[in-house]
């Protein structure tokens, strides 16, 4: 019997990712397709396609003279170059991620510099910071999820950039364990003449171990910058090679994830180009020498894992966003008022339901989360693992018990947002307004799959194209 394919409805969106690092600020624009799976009656939706449209080369992220702040005009100008080249206008935004990581994100007004993108350039739905998941961003940019995933085995993922470095360990494609640490390729900087314009407080203590001294005003010959980078390759390599270090733990920035053996390591970051020898130029920095030393210690067989070459290298971190935080909701959601919508930063906590739970257990499990990961005073989303039957009894149920468990996060007036890996958001939703009464705003999806400690963020609605659309 011959079989024929029918045209599944399919969503194309623009996405920007917009990555302002402690060195450089990289901006990467693709059209991402995603088609309902039609399997099993689903209204799930998943990434066909992606194309990548324009790729900004890296430029030195813009500080203000005295270093305290980000130079917003500047920083507009660069982003606003990178839409020219794509021929993209802000209209034609669907979705973007703002990323501040290391240094910028430390930077007084880094939460303004996101917020003004999101407003300003587009419709962007993230402002993200924070080491771990930098870290994890940059294992998805690499590739060395893929490699892991493809072959079965641990990788771990080392990003070099500016000020920090960051390690993801990744297993059978999926990131482990996050750890960063402070050192990186712009941690000394010298101007033109050789004076030094700039030195961080790793890098004053990686000069400190090997006898340089360093102060700003004054010179370092090449062999110094040599013996200050040699220090932090061993550093590096006594990451990768699992060994405790005390010099590494006084520099850590994160809870240490823990030692485990590992099969590959896939550099990445701007230190990564020296390493795989894809870049030769020295920007009056440490991260040449960097780079250089650790390639170095490969080539004598000091690292105890294979080096592995990923997909990409100093777009990691932004290309590893557009990759990784993307996922479409199917068409059994519930939205009690249209206008609540984008809800942005919505932090995560995940319970499981398994049919025929009482709303007391439901209620428990819910509040013994929320205690654990301190959801504070911002918007919070309950993603739910639905197990079992949606019978109007599982149903009813759970929605008591989420009314019971959020009960004090309701009483707020904060609007309740549920997201489920089941189609059965529409239903839960209709309960907890229509039928229970709850006062708040309701937004429920579904066809998504979350883990505790992410941040979502939930978009307009964008309409399918059907059989006969086209665009």
């Amino acid at each position: 019997m011959e079989s024929k394919s029918i045209l599944l409805d399919e969503i194309h969106l623009n996405s920007v990712g917009v990555d302002v690092g402690s060195s450089t600020t990289v901006i990467v624009i693709s059209k991402i397709g995603v088609r309902r799976s039609g399997r099993g009656l689903s209204s799930r939706f998943s990434v066909f396609s992606r194309e990548l449209v324009h790729s900004s080369e890296p430029v030195f992220t813009p500080f203000t003279s005295d270093g305290r702040r980000i130079d917003v005009g500047r920083l507009k100008e660069i982003i606003g170059a990178a839409y020219e080249g794509a021929r993209i206008r802000k209209e034609e935004v669907d979705l973007g991620v703002v990323i501040m990581t290391g240094e910028a994100a430390a930077k007084e007004n880094s939460k303004a510099i996101g917020e003004m993108i999101a407003e300003n350039l587009g419709d962007f739905l993230s402002v993200v910071a924070g080491h771990n998941m930098e870290s994890a961003l940059a294992a998805h940019g690499s590739g060395a999820v893929a490699i892991s995933r493809a072959e079965g085995i641990k990788v771990l993922n080392v990003d070099i950039g500016g000020g920090t470095t960051k390690l993801a360990l990744v297993d059978n494609g999926e990131v482990k364990g996050t750890e960063a640490f402070y050192l990186g390729g712009r941690s000394l900087i010298m101007d033109e003449e050789g004076r030094v314009i700039r030195v961080e407080p790793s890098a004053a203590f990686a000069a400190e171990r090997v006898g340089v001294e360093v102060q700003r005003g004054g010179r370092l010959d090449q062999g110094s910058l040599q013996r200050i980078a040699r220090w932090m390759a061993s550093k590096v390599v006594k990451a990768v090679n699992c060994e405790n270090d005390r010099d590494l733990d006084q520099l850590l920035l994160t809870q240490p994830m823990g030692c485990d053996e590992v099969r590959g390591v896939v550099f990445s970051g701007g230190v990564a180009e020296y390493i795989y020898g894809r870049e030769r130029k020295y920007f009056n920095d440490l991260g040449k020498f960097l780079g250089l030393e650790i390639r170095s210690a490969m080539e004598r067989g000091e690292l105890r894992a294979q080096v592995l070459e990923g997909a990409e290298r100093i777009r990691a971190t932004v290309c590893g966003a557009s990759q990784f935080t993307v996922q479409v909701s199917g068409n059994t959601i519930y939205v009690s008022n249209g206008s609540i919508l984008p809800v942005r930063n919505a932090k995560v906590i995940t319970v499981e339901y398994e049919g025929g739970k009482s709303a007391e257990e439901v209620a428990k499990a819910i509040r013994s989360k929320a205690k654990v990961l301190e959801i504070g005073e911002g918007v919070v989303a309950l993603a739910v693992r639905w197990r079992g039957s949606t019978s109007y009894e599982n149903l009813l149920s759970f929605a008591n018990g989420v009314r019971e468990g959020l009960e004090d996060y309701i009483r707020a007036g904060k609007p309740l947002v549920l997201v489920f890996d089941e189609d059965v958001g529409r239903n839960l939703g209709l309960l907890l307004r229509e039928e229970l009464g709850v006062g708040v705003d309701v937004v429920a999806v579904d066809g998504v799959r979350l883990q505790d400690l992410d941040f979502v963020d939930i978009g307009r609605r964008v309409e399918p194209l059907g059989p006969f659309q086209s665009r």
